[in-house]
C-alpha cells in the first residue's frame, strides 16, 4: 500500500495521533494491574488482554488505511 505524505500541518497532526499506538504499554505490566484490579486467573487475562490488543491494532491499521484513500483523493 502507497501512501503519500500529508502536507497539511492538521492533517499530519491526525496521521501522527492514529499512529501513535497508545496500546505500546508493557504487556506484562498491564496484564499485572488487570489481574491485581479484577482477581482473574492470569491465563485467561493473558488471553483477553491479547485479543484486546489484537483487536485494537487491527482497528488501527484499518482507521490509517481509510485516512490515507481520503487524504489522496483529496489530493
Amino acid at each position: 500500500m502507497s501512501c503519500s505524505l500529508p502536507t497539511n500541518p492538521a492533517t499530519a497532526a491526525c496521521v501522527a495521533a492514529v499512529l501513535h499506538d497508545h496500546m505500546t504499554l508493557d504487556m506484562d505490566a498491564v496484564l499485572s494491574d488487570f489481574v491485581r484490579s479484577t482477581g482473574a486467573e492470569p491465563g485467561l487475562a493473558r488471553d483477553l488482554i491479547t485479543y484486546i490488543f489484537t483487536v485494537s491494532q487491527i482497528l488501527q491499521a484499518y482507521l490509517l488505511t481509510a485516512l490515507c484513500k481520503n487524504i489522496n483523493s483529496n489530493v
